[in-house]
């Protein structure tokens, strides 16, 4: 009974690893309201925001990683772009409160999970 027991629980464990990793995302951003956000400016390298995940799957509360004045005055634009942003996991799941790391270099932009509990 007891080796039954401890079976089942190794293959429940087996079957269901905790890699630590956090699941992966989808995401998928409005071009057109990006270009929006942007107006006459120019594209942006290596800007990086951690963001939260919304109810609505659009990133939230974003706040650039760098202290550079001349970034942070532009924070505005950046929380426009960050909010033409959808975001979800792979499986298609909501990935709500998931703190998030959006890059945007040029015109390529990247959603990358974080394994950071996000703040209230």
């Amino acid at each position: 009974m007891l080796i039954s027991f401890l079976l089942a629980y190794a293959f429940v464990m087996g079957s269901q690893p905790d890699t630590g990793e956090p699941a992966p995302l989808t995401s998928s951003m409005d071009r057109y309201a990006a270009g929006q956000c942007l107006g006459s400016r120019v594209g942006f390298r290596n800007l990086r925001l951690n963001c939260v995940i919304g109810a609505d799957g659009t990133l939230e509360q974003c706040q650039a990683t760098t202290q550079d004045p001349r970034v942070l005055r532009l924070s505005p634009v950046f929380n426009c772009i960050a909010g033409t942003v959808t975001v979800t996991n792979a499986d298609g799941s909501p990935a709500i409160d998931r703190a998030v790391t959006f890059g945007l270099n040029r015109n390529i932009w990247t959603v990358t999970p974080r394994n950071v509990a996000p703040q209230d």
